[in-house]
């Protein structure tokens, strides 16, 4: 992993959160599969919820990356200053643990208001019906906010690269000097704006259809 680049990062930290979403969905989806007691299945809810929404944050920082390298704001580095600017909030401690920890504080604090819609008997998931909706709703709003947040900066980013060419001049102007990896660094962030816009949209879908599936497809029936 290249530390220098944010978009790699990203991308590595979206897999991980992502695949590990996955695995815990695979696994301790039902309680019964692997007889985990309802504590642990809570916490299996947890982390899968998180692992979703820490994947949607990432779209939305590999989007706003974009969108700082088409408005000149810095070129897809965590150390190098674009034109001596260097701030304190482009660091990758405030830049990746701020949105983290937030998410986690936001899950956490919604399984704590819902508790008994966290988990059931026959789901780790949760129960997806009218009575749990002060559960699922804040968590829909979390999603639904980092999608936005991601398709946004990814249109601004896009139209300033289609209507502002001298920005773009700028940038070949700047990289001119440096090594051919360099400018591929703040290419590869360029090309990958249509990732960015619909692959939020994606996750989420992916998130509530899981939810939906496990309330539908295991509930017992009267």
């Amino acid at each position: 992993m290249n530390v220098q680049d944010p978009q790699t990062f990203y991308q590595n930290c979206r897999c991980f959160a992502v695949t590990l979403a996955g695995i815990f969905a695979f696994l301790f989806r039902h309680p019964a599969l692997l007889h985990i007691s309802q504590i642990q299945c809570m916490f299996s809810s947890f982390v899968m919820t998180c692992s979703f929404l820490f994947g949607m944050a990432f779209f939305a920082l590999e989007a706003l990356t974009f969108y700082e390298c088409a408005s000149l704001t810095h070129l897809n580095s965590w150390t190098e200053t674009f034109w001596g600017r260097n701030r304190w909030y482009t660091s990758p401690a405030f830049r990746t643990l701020t949105p983290l920890v937030v998410l986690t504080a936001a899950v956490a604090g919604a399984f704590k208001a819902k508790p008994a819609d966290v988990a059931t008997s026959w789901s780790c998931l949760g129960r997806f019906d009218p009575t749990t909706r002060d559960f699922w709703f804040p968590l829909a709003l979390a999603h639904s906010c980092l999608g936005l947040a991601a398709f946004a900066y990814t249109l601004e980013g896009l139209f300033k690269r289609q209507n502002m060419p001298q920005f773009q001049q700028v940038v070949d102007e700047y990289l001119k000097p440096l090594p051919p990896s360099r400018r591929e660094e703040v290419e590869k962030c360029q090309r990958n704006y249509g990732l960015t816009a619909i692959g939020p949209w994606l996750l989420y879908t992916t998130w509530l259809f899981l939810a939906l599936s496990a309330d539908w497809v295991v509930s017992p029936t009267n």
